[in-house]
């Protein structure tokens, strides 16, 4: 059965904290949006090829965990910068729900900080 998801962040994608900074991997990212695994590392990798700039290029680390047959198998750890780019450009009913919400949060934000401007004017 497949889980629904209604958080843009939510944590269950937060695997840990990275220099202070929280971190998703590639796995949970894969289930979290009803992807292989095998497409999820597919498209990152062709975005870090695309992604010129090497600042960005570290927001996707490569990593690795072992499968059911306790072989390393390859996965990508993930900042919020990158989990972002990479799901903007996956397709489906799932990242679609979610791209909405992330622009309706992103909506909301800056309705909440025009609101402020208007109070200290």
């Amino acid at each position: 059965m497949k889980t629904t998801h209604t958080d843009l962040f939510p944590e269950t994608l937060i695997v840990s904290l990275v220099d202070g900074h929280p971190v998703t991997n590639s796995l949970l990212i894969a289930d979290h949006f009803g992807k292989k695994h095998k497409n999820v590392l597919k498209a990152t990798k062709a975005l870090i090829e695309r992604t010129t700039d090497a600042g960005r290029r570290l927001n996707f680390e490569p990593s690795s965990y072992l499968n059911e047959q306790n072989k390393r198998q390859p996965m990508y750890l993930l900042t919020k910068d990158g989990f972002t780019f990479l799901a903007m450009g996956f397709t489906g009913p799932d990242a679609d729900e979610w791209k909405w919400k992330f622009i309706d949060a992103f909506n909301a934000m800056e309705s909440e900080l025009h609101a402020r401007t208007q109070r200290f004017a």
